[in-house]
């Protein structure tokens, strides 16, 4: 009896153990389903591995930012976040002098050391030193992972930069790459980096091209300066003289505006007058032709009135007298 108690007692207890071990594996299989589930974070896109492969076809591979999405845990899929939002700073010292001692030689000398310095020949054989800076973004997520996994990309992208920086500089003057032309000098890298990363398929678009710091070798550089200052001095004269001459145009044309409108005034008014004259005439020559005797005599009237009435003093004559004496010098 003992033995079939303990018997009944062991089964019991290994119902239990069972029944315990069946719901910690299906918890286990809930927790392993639900592991796989995973949210795109905002300015990210993300690639499911699947042993390695990329799982989907080709243009719908990609998962956009603000979704979920399920993949089966590791390491069954891995979930690859690509931060396409993000600026990729490809920056660049390889022609810039070395890091050298503030007491070496070659510093104290002024002198270029070209195996040990970087620099670069412009367009009219002479030689500039640069720094540059390539603002990126991953314009195509799945070739940017494949290029990725295959190359460094931080020495990779830095050597195909400086190639391009190589090329493009050897084709322009030393004064525009330094001075006059820099804008132009960096959008021309813009275009011919993405030009070189378009033709390897590596996924990435170059947003803006910098160049932090360029500078003529040290031997020059005082002469350099001076030249510059002197066409800063020659700038700043034309500026001056252009000024000057635009402010005598301007002068001039509101003086001359000034007189065009004035004689147009005195034109417009002699216009009329002489128009109201017309009219006063016609009507006076229409009348005389009617009244000849009349009109004449008017007219004597109207002249003898307007030249006595201007008149300081007036002397009433007779009409018939054989002498007439006028005092002239007589008191007031």
């Amino acid at each position: 009896m003992e033995n079939n108690g303990g018997t009944h007692a062991l089964i019991k207890m290994l119902k239990l153990i069972f029944g315990g071990l069946r719901v910690l594996i299906v918890l286990l299989l809930v927790a392993f389903c639900f592991s796989g589930y995973f949210l795109v974070r905002e300015n990210e896109q993300a690639l499911v591995l699947r042993f390695g492969k990329i799982v989907g076809k080709p243009g719908m591979q990609l998962i956009d930012s603000g979704q979920w999405h399920w993949a089966w845990p590791s390491p069954i899929d891995r979930v690859v976040r690509i931060p396409v939002k993000k600026n990729l700073r490809i920056a660049s010292k390889s022609f810039w002098y070395a890091n050298l001692e503030e007491t070496d030689e070659t510093i104290l000398d002024n002198k270029l050391s070209p195996g040990r310095d970087g620099y670069l020949l412009t367009g009219d054989a002479n030689i500039i030193h640069m720094n540059t800076v390539a603002i990126c973004q991953i314009s195509d997520p799945v070739a940017y992972f494949l290029s990725h996994k295959s190359v460094d990309n931080n020495v990779f992208l830095r050597t195909i930069v400086d190639q391009s920086v190589l090329e493009v500089v050897a084709n322009w003057k030393m004064d525009e790459a330094l001075y006059r032309k820099v804008e132009q000098l960096q959008q021309r890298l813009i275009v011919k980096v993405n030009r070189k990363f378009k033709e390897l398929n590596l996924g990435l678009e170059v947003k803006a091209f910098n160049i932090e710091k360029s500078t003529p070798p040290r031997a020059v550089v005082e002469a350099f300066d001076e030249v510059l200052r002197s066409e800063m001095n020659k700038n700043t004269v034309i500026d001056q003289a252009f000024a000057y001459g635009s402010r005598k145009v301007n002068r001039a044309e509101g003086d001359g505006a000034k007189v065009v409108a004035q004689a147009k005034l005195s034109k417009s008014k002699l216009l009329s007058s002489l128009k109201a004259d017309v009219f006063y005439f016609e009507a006076l020559l229409k009348q005389y032709k009617q009244f000849p005797e009349s009109t004449v005599l008017t007219i004597y009237n109207k002249v003898i009135s307007e030249a006595v009435a201007k008149a300081g003093e007036r002397f009433v004559l007779p009409a018939k007298s054989d002498e007439v004496r006028i005092l002239l010098n007589r008191e007031k």
